[in-house]
């Protein structure tokens, strides 16, 4: 039985749902301390980075019906030119503004000529949340191979197969003493195995109508529980030497509860469900500028002796979404103004 090709949800959704985590994970990473256990959980949403990785394996894969040339033009599109344009934004703001630690030419060539992914002083610039982009961009440059790889395969032997490479690197990294390497853990070979699974899923659901989103509830809430409680012990007594192994958990334990999250909110709290897949129309330039808003946010507190506080959240949060949605809307007219075809981020 084949589906039909209808938006999903819960992709919809889920993209809400990841951003909006990862805001506000950003937002308390800001030198905001409550303890441990509290810590540990805002740490917890920038866990969010993982289900964008299985997103985008899961809509590359149900949406791949064309030749990698035309692959590769969506892409530069969709996510490519928003994110050069954002960063040409920031370059050159920065000449009035401190935008980040690292602002300067070789840092803005470094986006344009992708060499920054093989750097440690530049993968961040312009934003730490962008080493992201360096790792979406290695995929999106693999991606045809690797649909036809599993293609060859099957489905089944390809994740067996991607989760093998994704553990020897996990191994590699350890081995190298590089957990903390921005550059080796941010390779796209780190998050290979839930791309795949992604992908895997995917054609699950295109050729028997498996709907993963729909499974038992109780299910999910074991799921994220063990992901959590795993993901805790492995942080706080292990430390960062078991960073690159942590992925699993964080991955399990993160989207088991957006699923989990997403099943509550369809039955209960409809308007909230709404309301993350509203955020979710915005989620990638939410992503660009959320933390150039931030830093903003924090420079203007510290002119007038003020810091960042936990209350400045339901200021900071509807002024990011503000200023995503506004950068959104001038990008997509300054594009269209070349009279050329325009891809919406969210279209496929």
């Amino acid at each position: 039985m084949k589906t039909d090709q209808r938006p999903v949800e819960y992709v919809d959704f889920a993209r809400g749902y990841a951003i909006s985590t990862i805001v506000i994970f950003h937002f308390f990473f800001e030198n905001i301390v409550f303890g441990n256990l509290l810590d540990q959980a805002f740490f917890f949403g920038g866990a969010g980075v993982h289900l964008y990785f299985f997103l985008s394996g899961f809509g590359l894969s149900l949406s791949r019906n064309v030749s990698p040339l035309d692959f590769y033009r969506r892409r530069f599109s969709k996510v490519i030119l928003p994110y050069l344009f954002f960063v040409s934004f920031a370059f050159l703001l920065s000449f009035y503004y401190p935008v980040a630690p690292v602002q300067d030419w070789r840092a803005y060539l470094s986006h344009l000529f992708l060499f920054k992914m093989f750097d440690n002083d530049l993968i961040g610039s312009f934003g730490y949340q962008l080493w992201f982009m360096s790792t979406l961009i290695q995929f999106y440059l693999v991606f045809p191979f690797l649909f036809s790889w599993k293609e060859k395969i099957g489905k089944g032997r390809w994740l067996a197969l991607a989760t093998g490479v994704s553990l020897g690197y996990f191994g590699l990294v350890y081995a190298a003493g590089r957990s903390g390497d921005s550059v080796w853990v941010s390779f796209f070979l780190q998050f290979l195995w839930e791309f795949a699974l992604g992908m895997t899923l995917a054609d699950l659901y295109r050729e028997k109508d498996f709907r993963f989103w729909n499974l038992s509830p109780v299910w999910y809430a074991g799921l994220a529980i063990l992901g959590m409680g795993s993901m805790a012990f492995l942080t706080l007594k292990m430390g960062d030497a078991v960073k690159a192994f942590n992925d699993f958990p964080a991955f399990l334990g993160y989207t088991s509860l957006s699923i989990l999250v997403f099943q509550l909110t369809d039955r209960y709290l409809p308007w909230l469900k709404r309301a993350f897949a509203g955020v979710g129309k915005v989620s990638f330039f939410l992503f660009l500028t959320h933390v150039l808003v931030l830093k903003a946010m924090v420079d203007g507190l510290r002119a007038y002796g003020q810091g960042l506080s936990a209350y400045h959240l339901v200021l900071y949060l509807p002024l990011a979404l503000l200023i995503a949605a506004g950068f959104q809307y001038v990008y997509l007219k300054v594009a269209s103004s070349f009279n050329r075809p325009v891809l919406h981020p969210n279209q496929s």
